[in-house]
């Protein structure tokens, strides 16, 4: 089930809001669906709108826009993984799936330690200098 995943400057996860069958608003606006502190979003600021087995996003006139990969929505776009939604200060990303949790990662990093005959601190090492390029 797809997602729009909320993560802070510093890298970690605010929110979380799984993307079903109906539409979602987006706003400052307490009847929205997806509820954004940011005083530069609109009360109503963005839908997103499953059609066709994917999901289009589109501004709902809002005073400041939606920017998509930090281009300024003028129409109806459709979501891919990866994509960046920004309103004002508040950045959303797009995730066809469920985001890993930490049991899942360090299951995965385990296994791959098995296989490669890494260490746990050789291949944080690794991953903390991928992260730095």
């Amino acid at each position: 089930m797809p997602y729009l995943v909320w993560i802070n400057d510093s890298g970690a996860i605010v929110d979380r809001w799984e993307l079903g069958n109906q539409p979602l608003v987006a706003g400052r606006g307490s009847e929205c669906e997806i509820k954004l502190a940011d005083q530069r979003a609109s009360r109503r600021h963005f839908q997103v709108v499953p059609r066709d087995g994917r999901y289009y996003i589109s501004d709902l006139e809002s005073a400041n826009g939606t920017f998509l990969n930090d281009q300024r929505l003028a129409t109806e776009n459709a979501l891919s993984t990866g994509d960046t939604i920004r309103v004002g200060s508040t950045i959303l990303t797009f995730e066809a799936g469920k985001p890993k949790g930490l049991g899942t990662i360090i299951s995965e990093l385990q296994k791959e330690s098995e296989e490669s005959g890494k260490g746990f601190k050789t291949m944080i090492r690794e991953i903390t200098r991928d992260q730095k390029k």
